[in-house]
């Protein structure tokens, strides 16, 4: 591809499909390009589920992020006629007094969502938990299909005009005189305004970022459901607190049975291209023994994928609208939990680039907190 538009989204995973497809529905001239062909498993935008929360532990800054993106997801379904966000609730479960379970609650309050506690809540009868952990269900939450939801933004960007170029990588940008420049293998494209949501390649494109972006290498597993017990109608989604870290995952909804992945670990990784894909032994033996513990009902491990996060310093999210460069916007570090606001900062990406007000207010998460 080559030639002009009005604005370019580089990077179609989640954050790059919604920004592009919000664009295109409102009227954009707008062209996006992908290194790989997209949805596709060699990112951070895949593995059959993700989890989508409100009550957030991590900040009451995320809470309008948070609201937001719920809205979005269920416009998504509605629009689509898919059922992308299964609202099926989040268990959480923690020592008593731990942070998790108990910022959830803090969260829930100020945001005027409703959670109830104890042993009784959703999930109760799957999960076991140790003496002394306590339980929080939050019925508005639930999970999203990470693979469905970027195709149907790009059939929606591509339905609504936008110009999409698959294993199309950008090599570089720079300023041109009324706007940026953007070289491709073989061709270069004039852009107004430019939205980078290239996720662990973002350094290559942003070199300021480069020093402040690390990835952790993590390994998604799935379970067996030998009984039919563990899909969304008996089985909440869920994180729990247990042997050093956060432990998540997401009901049964495919052959592969109930999907796990530890938060929390050190696995660095230098750049995406060099990330070591293949499952080994130690990979399958914690995530195995915390299941056992956990979902004593599951069957064996089936299947194991890996992912990466790309971590800022901080673990919050960098949303930088024109600090780089007045005619970029850099969606990076979501640090692993960043995929289910992203109908909402796609919105906000899309704002930016037609110089329209911002639904939320996002400065918690400009690049100049780091000084």
């Amino acid at each position: 591809m080559s030639g002009r538009c009005d604005i370019a989204v580089i990077g179609l995973g989640a954050m790059g499909a919604a920004a592009l497809s919000a664009l295109a529905q409102a009227g954009a001239d707008v062209a996006g390009f992908e290194r790989h062909d997209s949805p596709h498993d060699l990112g951070s935008s895949h593995g059959e589920s993700r989890l989508v929360r409100q009550a957030y532990a991590e900040g009451e800054r995320y809470l309008p992020l948070a609201r937001r993106s719920a809205e979005l997801w269920r416009a998504l379904n509605a629009r689509t006629g898919e059922a992308i966000y299964t609202e099926c609730g989040v268990h959480y479960a923690a020592p008593a007094g731990a942070r998790l379970t108990r910022d959830v609650v803090r969260a829930a309050q100020a945001a005027g969502l409703p959670v109830r506690t104890g042993e009784g809540v959703p999930g109760a009868d799957r999960i076991t938990c140790p003496a002394g952990h306590e339980r929080v269900f939050e019925p508005e939450a639930g999970f999203v299909r990470p693979e469905a939801a970027i195709a149907a933004w790009l059939s929606q960007a591509r339905s609504a005009g936008a110009r999409v170029a698959m294993r199309t990588p950008v090599r570089h940008i720079a300023r041109s005189a009324d706007g940026v420049s953007l070289a491709l293998e073989g061709g270069a494209v004039q852009a107004r305004r430019v939205i980078v949501t290239a996720g662990g390649w973002t350094g290559d494109l942003a070199a300021p970022l480069r020093a402040r972006l690390t990835l952790q290498r993590r390994m998604m597993s799935w379970f067996a459901d030998p009984d039919g017990l563990h899909g969304p109608e008996r089985l909440p989604a869920f994180v729990i607190e247990a042997q050093g870290g956060w432990y998540y995952g997401a009901p049964a909804i495919g052959q592969d049975g109930v999907k796990i992945g530890r938060h929390h670990g050190d696995q660095p990784c230098a750049h995406p291209d060099q990330l070591d894909r293949a499952p080994g032994p130690e990979d399958a033996a914690e995530v195995t023994g915390f299941a056992r513990s956990a979902l004593p009902g599951l069957g064996p491990l089936t299947r194991q994928a890996a992912c990466f996060y790309t971590m800022s310093p901080d673990e919050d999210f960098i949303l930088s609208f024109g600090e780089l460069d007045p005619d970029m916007a850099v969606v990076a570090g979501l640090s692993g939990h960043g995929f289910k606001f992203a109908p909402a900062i796609g919105e906000a990406l899309a704002r930016w680039a037609l110089d329209e007000t911002p639904a939320i207010d996002l400065s918690a998460f400009a690049l100049a907190r780091f000084g």
